[in-house]
Formats: C-alpha cells, sequence, structure tokens
C-alpha cells in the first residue's frame, strides 16, 4: 500500500497540501523533493460568508461534518456552563454521545442557515479529536475555523498541528488541547 502510494505521489507533477504540516510530514514519508510538494491554503467565500447586522443571540455554536470532530468532550464541556448551545452536524457525528439539556441539535443545516447560526452566535467552537485519530480529515475543523472567523467569530479550537498556519493562540482562535473536556470548558467561559 505505502509502495503504491509512494509511485502514484512520484508520477504527479506536484502534490499540493492543505498546511505546511502536511508538507513536512509528506517530505518525510516520501522523500519527493521539496519543490515537488507545495502548500496551498484554503479559503471560504468571504463574500458569503461576512458579518451582517443580525443581533447576536445568547448561544455558544459548535459545527462541523468531519469524523474527527469530538463531540463528546464538547458535550461534557458544555454541560458545565450556564450557556445555551447548538450544535450543527451529521447524525454519524453523534452517534453514542449524550446530548445535555442546553444543547440544541440541527443535523445537516444549510449553508445560509449556518451562515446565520455563525452571526448569532457569542462563540464559535470547534472540537475535534488527536491528530493520530485514524478517522476524519488531516486538516479537520480548517473550513469551519475559516467560516467562523469570516464572520468576525470568537473561535474556540481543539489543537492540531495543521491550524497552526491559520491561527495564532489567543489572538485569531483559542487553541485547547484535544479531548480535553476541562481545557474546553474554560476556554468558553
Amino acid at each position: 500500500r505505502q509502495r503504491l502510494l509512494n509511485a502514484s505521489l512520484r508520477a504527479c507533477a506536484a502534490v499540493i497540501c492543505l498546511a505546511e504540516s502536511n508538507r513536512e510530514t509528506l517530505l518525510d514519508k516520501t522523500g519527493l523533493p521539496p519543490d515537488r510538494i507545495r502548500t496551498a491554503q484554503l479559503g471560504v467565500d468571504d463574500s458569503f460568508f461576512s458579518p451582517n447586522d443580525v443581533k447576536e443571540d445568547d448561544y455558544v455554536l459548535a459545527v462541523g461534518f468531519d469524523p474527527a470532530r469530538d463531540y463528546a468532550t464538547f458535550m461534557k464541556a458544555i454541560a458545565e456552563l450556564p450557556y445555551r448551545a447548538i450544535v450543527v452536524a451529521r447524525p454519524r457525528n453523534l452517534e453514542g454521545v449524550s446530548v445535555p439539556e442546553n444543547v440544541e441539535v440541527r443535523l445537516d443545516a444549510s449553508f445560509v442557515e449556518l451562515r446565520d447560526l455563525y452571526g448569532r452566535a457569542r462563540c464559535v467552537v470547534i472540537p475535534t479529536r488527536h491528530e493520530d485519530f485514524p478517522f476524519g480529515g488531516d486538516t479537520s475543523g480548517v473550513t469551519s475555523l475559516l467560516e467562523a472567523m469570516a464572520m468576525a467569530k470568537p473561535v474556540v479550537i481543539s489543537e492540531r498541528r495543521t491550524l497552526r498556519d491559520y491561527v495564532v493562540d489567543g489572538e485569531s482562535a483559542m487553541i485547547v488541547p484535544a479531548e480535553d473536556q476541562a481545557g474546553m470548558r474554560d476556554a468558553i467561559a
């Protein structure tokens, strides 16, 4: 499997990574020449995801469909806080997860609904699992992060090396250790 992957990568004129840490990992694992592996950061449509004049509501928004989302930790953290929360996810993201009374779940929201939820949220939380979690994208959380930032919302996000290309801890987002319930609770508060 690894030989097939390496052969496929060698046949490419270039490989594009969404974060510098992905590029470094790929360079280490494949031995490809550095000029063949490039980084191009992800972006979002900031004309669609832009702050609006909608009155801010009093809820925390957690969002994301990637299988590496960690809604179990988020639910435990938010259950300890006196805040209302809305979670936008897919059913598979919430399998086996206990939803506390202060959390409303919205499954498969449209982009317009999601944009409106971002606009009214007090803050956005993007909980992800550790980087070695076997499912989900290696840049899990980046799209939601960029959408929330484009909407000018404070963001709490779980630590992932790939996010370091996109945020400065304490400036553009608050980064908490992955799967850290107390850290997430304190950052939300």
